[in-house]
């Protein structure tokens, strides 16, 4: 598919955030896969520095086939994941800094949570933010870790999800 001017200004797009609006079909999702491409193979960016949210386990599997089929297998692959399983590795990682142990388990709702050690995937994002606000080294872990956010479909966030990616991208 090849990519119309404006995407193709969203590929090229110096440093510093950016929003794309456009809608559902118009490519926004091919746009994110080969901005990552362009990231890696022309600015030569470590895959490693890159994260890539989405909404679905199913969405983030697929950026990250798409973006392998772009750049061959083998070439790393960015980090590729839900929000949820973002905070989820955020507090497995660092949530004893804000009192998540670290063996929690993860529920659906709040009716099936039988011990304090349990959150519910609502309870996944608003811990994630607030280890984020309230812990300097993990704000500092994870700030460090990526440089590059790419968030797919970002008009549908929530609070907790527009506090994470905001934060991560703090300078």
């Amino acid at each position: 598919m090849q990519l119309d001017p404006a995407q193709e200004e969203v590929v090229r797009h110096g440093e510093g955030p950016l929003a794309v609006v456009a809608p559902p079909g118009s490519g926004k999702t091919h746009t994110l896969v080969e901005r990552i491409r362009f990231l890696i193979s022309e600015r030569g960016v470590p895959a490693q520095r890159i994260l890539a949210l989405t909404f679905t386990t199913k969405a983030a599997r697929e950026i990250g086939e798409r973006i392998a089929e772009r750049l061959g297998t083998e070439t790393p692959l960015p980090y590729c994941a839900t929000f949820h399983a973002l905070a989820l590795d955020m507090l497995r990682l660092h949530g004893e800094h804000i009192g998540v142990p670290r063996d929690f388990s993860v529920v659906a709702t709040p009716e099936e949570k039988q011990s304090a050690a349990a959150l519910t995937f609502d309870e996944l994002l608003t811990h994630a933010a607030r280890l984020l606000e309230e812990a300097p080294e993990a704000r500092e872990h994870w700030q460090g870790r990526f440089r590059h956010i790419l968030v797919d479909e970002y008009q549908d966030t929530n609070d907790a999800q527009d506090r994470i990616a905001a934060l991560l991208a703090e300078p």
